[in-house]
């Protein structure tokens, strides 16, 4: 089984979602139901609508990233608890949120803790190439910053090298992210050695990140 991650990131309003869900699922899918998970991650605002259209399909709903802290007087976080109705994963660590908003390496560790008390399945980017990973995590993300949204490829021997890195006795479920597209997409899913992939400026276009999945052999 492969897998396949469509984050959105906060590029699209609701309705906006909605059309790209219906686009998308305008496709045939039905082909990829032994072979792919395919993972949706809208922005919180769309989680409900997504959810409300995925939950008889077998595509899995994902957010973008959940609070480090437990319900309570926190205003303008989303919890775990309140996610884990919707969602099967959360994605935790992705290096916009590292760099950007200056999330650290003890904070993401916190929202690991959270995720897993509430049953969501945290998809954990490591920092670059920096491979340390929290317990209690099974699915990581090799995600190298100079590939992010530029088109910039990285050589699968490189991510190879990374994997055997991060983790030695492959008890991990690996994914790359990094300038995915339909033109490079098989080079890295089809590799034994990558579980799936994340997909960002690419998933933009429904149509496009369907021909990512088309790649899969």
């Amino acid at each position: 089984m492969k897998y396949v991650v469509a984050n959105l990131k906060a590029h699209k309003s609701v309705d906006e979602t909605m059309a790209w869900l219906h686009e998308f699922m305008a496709q045939d899918l039905e082909k990829f139901s032994n072979i792919v998970e395919i993972i949706i991650a809208p922005s919180f605002l769309a989680l409900e609508s997504t959810y409300k259209i995925l939950k008889d399909l077998s595509i899995s709903l994902c957010s973008q990233d959940l609070s480090s802290l437990s319900p309570g007087a926190y205003t303008g976080e989303v919890s775990a608890q309140a996610l884990k109705s919707f969602v099967k994963y959360t994605l935790i660590g992705h290096s916009e949120r590292r760099r950007v908003l200056k999330e650290s390496d003890e904070l993401l560790n916190q929202k690991v803790v959270q995720a897993n008390s509430a049953g969501i399945i945290p998809i954990y980017f490591m920092n670059g190439e920096n491979t340390d990973v929290p317990a209690n995590v099974h699915h990581i993300v090799y995600e190298p910053a100079g590939a992010i949204g530029v088109g910039n490829e990285i050589s699968i021997d490189h991510v190879i090298e990374i994997r055997k890195q991060a983790d030695p006795e492959n008890k991990y479920t690996f994914f790359y992210g990094g300038s995915v597209s339909p033109e490079n997409a098989e080079t890295y899913i089809n590799n034994e050695t990558i579980d799936g992939v994340i997909i960002g400026t690419e998933a933009l276009d429904p149509i496009r990140f369907y021909k990512i999945l088309c790649t899969i052999i």
